[in-house]
């Protein structure tokens, strides 16, 4: 792949990142966020199920306790964020969360 063509991917990715806010923005005007994030998780459920449904049964016991605590930590996150939205305009509340990119090495490097 060319550098041109990776850059366009991740300006195309960063695009649908900040405008998915916009539709969580309406979602919430429409939907409680506890109500919105469960709509949203089982799309994704769904997704993933029809994409690597077959893969799943491979799954052992260690690995779906680790996978529930990581998906509850994140969906605590998501809720955070949503509840947010409620009290804050759309653009800090990504701002915020986007913070997450430059703050992840400097975490990692402390933990």
């Amino acid at each position: 792949m060319k550098s041109w063509q990776a850059e366009l991917l991740i300006f195309l990715a960063a695009a649908i990142w900040g405008s998915s806010y916009i539709f969580t923005f309406w979602g919430l005007e429409a939907a409680p966020p506890a109500t919105l994030l469960l709509m949203r998780f089982l799309v994704g459920l769904l997704c993933t199920l029809l994409l690597f449904g077959k893969h799943m049964f491979g799954i052992d016991r260690t690995m779906l306790r680790q996978g529930l605590i990581l998906g509850s930590l994140f969906g605590m996150g998501y809720l955070l964020q949503f509840y947010s939205i409620q009290f804050t305009m759309i653009a800090k509340a990504s701002f915020i969360v986007a913070l997450v990119l430059p703050a992840t090495p400097i975490v990692s490097y402390f933990v």
